[in-house]
């Protein structure tokens, strides 16, 4: 091979490589709103965590995701007591901001830790973009996966 030829073929097999790379996908390619649809196969409001002594159930459920790497988490959740009647006790309302960072196809998200509190390290949600939407399957919101259609 010539000596010409040597950087002809280096500069054919870098350039496509430079021009399409990506380090795959980043905030702004998630930031959004998105709505909980579905907690395993049932739609809300649905069972998303049971023990001896209770259950609770999702009303609603909202994650906003921004493209700086933040968002929040806001949830509206019954928890009902077994053994008796199911009938519903006040909904409380759970809110979080978060933090989330893209790792390969997964988003990691991480709540935020009040001042003075003993949290959990995160990631506490494993999301997966799906059908325009997310799918979360590692949480500890709910025992199924949440499935998030985009809203905005």
């Amino acid at each position: 091979m010539s000596a010409r030829r040597v950087p002809l073929l280096m500069l054919s097999i870098i350039t496509p490589l430079v021009s399409g790379c990506r380090d795959g996908l980043g905030p702004s390619d998630v930031a959004g709103t998105y709505v909980l649809e579905r907690v395993g196969g049932a739609p809300l409001p649905a069972e998303v965590f049971r023990d001896r002594q209770s259950m609770m159930q999702v009303l609603a459920d909202t994650l906003r995701l921004r493209d700086d790497g933040t968002g929040h988490y806001a949830s509206i959740r019954a928890i009902h007591l077994l053994g008796g009647s199911l009938a519903s006790d006040i909904p409380t309302r759970l809110d979080s901001d978060l933090q989330f960072e893209i790792v390969g196809t997964r988003i990691d998200i991480a709540f935020a830790c009040p001042e003075n509190a003993n949290c959990i390290a995160g990631p506490h949600l494993v999301a997966h973009q799906h059908d325009g939407g997310l799918i979360i399957g590692t949480s500890l919101v709910a025992d199924a996966p949440l499935r998030y259609r985009r809203v905005m």
